[in-house]
């Protein structure tokens, strides 16, 4: 699974946060300045990395003039880097949660990883699958849906690697 970026996370976070549940910039300062307070994170990166212009005396249009001020050079590192060292207590929630999405992604792909290694691995030591999981002391079901269906939420990394080590010890 390919890495999130800043300007599709904003996009979609956008969509799901706002109430009008569309893009458009005037129906998003018009409910951020009356109704939903929430939108401060997403629509000053969405103004930001999308170069829009903010002219009302709001603390949007404070703090998007204050990272226009720090980081011209309009990059998603600069905008993550302004949202971590915010006071407000939004961006950093936001910040926070677009980069565990991206952890929960990278974490995904090795679950991915470690599953093909697995499955070459036993094939080789001709372990039988009810034998690993006695010796990981996994549940079947799980781990029959994590190997044959595909369901990366079944098994954790620690008992991926455990299976791993298992494997590794079998080996001739």
């Amino acid at each position: 699974m390919r890495k999130l970026s800043l300007k599709t996370y904003n996009t979609y976070s956008l969509k799901r946060m706002s109430y009008c549940h569309s893009l458009s910039l005037k129906k998003l300062l018009t409910e951020y300045e009356t109704q939903n307070s929430r939108l401060l994170a997403p629509l000053l990166s969405w103004c930001y990395l999308n170069q829009k212009e903010v002219n009302n005396n709001t603390l949007l249009s404070y703090h998007l003039y204050m990272v226009n001020q720090m980081y011209p050079n309009v990059s998603e590192d600069n905008m993550l880097l302004y949202l971590q060292n915010s006071q407000e207590e939004e961006c950093q929630k936001y910040c926070h949660s677009f980069l565990s999405e991206n952890m929960r992604r990278d974490e995904s792909e090795m679950k991915n990883t470690y599953r093909k290694r697995i499955m070459n691995m036993k094939e080789k030591t001709k372990l039988s699958a009810y034998k690993l999981c006695k010796l990981a002391n996994v549940n079947s079901g799980n781990f029959d849906a994590f190997f044959n269906k595909g369901d990366n939420s079944k098994l954790s990394l620690k008992k991926c690697r455990e299976m791993m080590w298992i494997l590794k010890g079998y080996q001739k």
